[in-house]
């Protein structure tokens, strides 16, 4: 059993337990003499589920709970308990249809009622149902038009989608609500619209939109990728060191991006100006080594080889060292290094942590815009 499985249901008991005391409590007030034979069939599924819990058999344990709230219908907690349940557990359209019985009940409080609706569009929103996520997120925005975790959500959806427009309001009314800077999230939104705008060949309009995210974020790497590809479209070879020059001293973590652009798709002319810009780099000690290994590894073996050994490039750290030779040997230990180097995550993201091989604007765990940093590591001794 997961510990949040395990964490939701022991929230459960405690609940079940509340209630059963406080039933038990309003019971002995008004009927003193209640028979106690009947109080201990109703406590008979609470007492069943715990001891399945205790016996890590949480299946037999959730039915037992779910009979304990069938014995007491009224207690809109146990039901609230039990839903959660379910979406831990990936049974989404049973959660669903608690938190769906429960709003249909006029006798829920207005917190309940609330309660009650944002779960259920959690439910929606866990199990796929996009759709009737929104309109359920909607709803609970008109109980609490302030709510911030519901915009946050349909925020979200509206990103997965590719929705920017929509995406761009919400963040307009979650900063609103928060009145927290937002300006680097809705740079990468903005840029998001650039290269959408790029890839249909809009370059007027991807340029307009990029450099409009750079306004709003300097360090924007997706906008300063927009503008460099126009670059490369317009084989504007006298603007490229002004644009590596600008995109090191905005957001240098990564500039490796740009220089494995160039690497795959510029020009003999193009990547003879890049090697000259960075060889000056690696020679007046200013490049970081994720740069120069991004420039290597898109470049045939041979050209790696030269490139590194004109540059007097030796790597700081053990996994620069593997890198290194993926990208410059064709014998066996390269075939290794190859080999290591197709598994190796290369970015890291810097509010969660998770590690991730490709470059990516939001991280995949923590949705956060613009976190993904070039792996490190420590130092290793050189010879």
């Amino acid at each position: 059993m997961t510990l949040f499985l395990l964490g939701l249901l022991l929230f459960a008991v405690v609940v079940l337990i509340a209630l059963f005391v406080r039933a038990g409590e309003e019971e002995d007030k008004e009927k003193p003499h209640e028979d106690e034979q009947q109080r201990a069939s109703s406590m008979r599924p609470l007492l069943l589920g715990i001891n399945y819990l205790l016996a890590d058999a949480p299946d037999r344990a959730l039915r037992a709970f779910i009979e304990a709230a069938r014995m007491h219908g009224d207690a809109a907690e146990i039901y609230m308990a039990l839903g959660e349940m379910f979406r831990a557990r990936g049974e989404y359209m049973r959660a669903v249809r608690i938190h769906q019985n429960l709003l249909a009940r006029p006798d829920l409080d207005e917190e309940q009622r609330f309660r009650a609706a944002w779960a259920l569009a959690q439910d929606f929103h866990k199990g796929g149902f996009f759709d009737r996520a929104l309109r359920q997120y909607e709803r609970v925005l008109q109980m609490r038009p302030d709510y911030a975790p519901a915009v946050e959500a349909c925020l979200r959806i509206r990103e997965d989608a590719g929705e920017w427009d929509e995406a761009l309001k919400l963040l307009d009314r979650w900063q609103r609500i928060t009145n927290e800077d937002a300006s680097r999230h809705r740079a990468y939104l903005l840029a998001q619209k650039a290269w959408e705008a790029l890839g249909r060949d809009a370059h007027e309009r991807a340029q307009a939109l990029a450099q409009e995210a750079l306004k709003v974020d300097a360090s924007c790497a997706l906008a300063r990728l927009v503008r460099l590809r126009l670059l490369l479209a317009g084989r504007e070879k006298a603007s490229l060191a002004t644009s590596l020059q600008d995109w090191r001293a905005h957001a240098p973590q990564t500039l490796a991006v740009a220089l494995a652009e160039l690497a795959r798709t510029g020009e003999e002319e193009i990547r003879q100006e890049v090697r000259n810009w960075l060889g000056a780099c690696v020679k007046n000690n200013e490049a970081q080594e994720d740069w120069v290994l991004a420039w290597l590894e898109h470049e045939p073996p041979a050209d790696a080889r030269r490139d590194a050994k004109a540059w007097g490039f030796r790597p700081k750290s053990l996994r620069g060292w593997l890198r290194l030779l993926a990208a410059t040997r064709e014998d066996e230990d390269g075939a290794f290094a190859r080999r290591w180097r197709a598994q190796a995550p290369d970015w890291r993201c810097s509010e969660c942590g998770v590690e991730v091989r490709e470059v990516r604007w939001r991280c995949p765990q923590c949705h956060a815009w613009g976190t993904m940093r070039p792996l490190e590591e420590e130092a290793c001794a050189q010879g």
